[in-house]
């Protein structure tokens, strides 16, 4: 499959939910009121969460190949500020997909600032973006 990049707009639809994301005045998720995760229960994403995700899993931003590219190294602090938007696509894929083995994952990768992190260097990075 041929890689494709994302333009510019691409880029400014992700990173208009840096404001969104990271709101103290929003909850960003809940768990089931049944049980926590080893019990059953399970996370209920703010729409913002789901939106984001969901525009981060276009095929523009998806490193079909993240498996073998990403790395822990690639999340260490000082590293995604100096990342290429290759770089910034295999960390976006590994933060989208990996929900799919670790539920509430996404929420981690938000508190822990991966995702902020991400928005602000593309926003550095598309100034200087064909």
């Amino acid at each position: 499959m041929k890689e494709t990049l994302p333009t510019k707009n691409d880029i400014k639809e992700l990173t208009d939910f840096l404001p969104l994301i990271y709101n103290d005045e929003i909850k960003l998720y809940k768990t089931d009121p049944n049980g926590d995760m080893l019990t059953g229960g399970y996370y209920i994403y703010h729409p913002s969460v789901i939106t984001f995700f969901e525009l981060a899993s276009q095929q523009h931003w998806q490193d079909y190949e993240y498996v073998d590219n990403f790395s822990d190294r690639m999340i260490k602090p000082g590293e995604i500020e100096k990342a290429s938007i290759y770089k910034i696509k295999t960390i976006l894929t590994w933060c989208v997909r990996k929900e799919r083995f670790l539920e509430g994952h996404w929420i981690s990768v938000i508190e822990d600032g991966v995702i902020k992190r991400i928005l602000k260097r593309l926003n550095a990075i598309i100034d200087t973006y064909n």
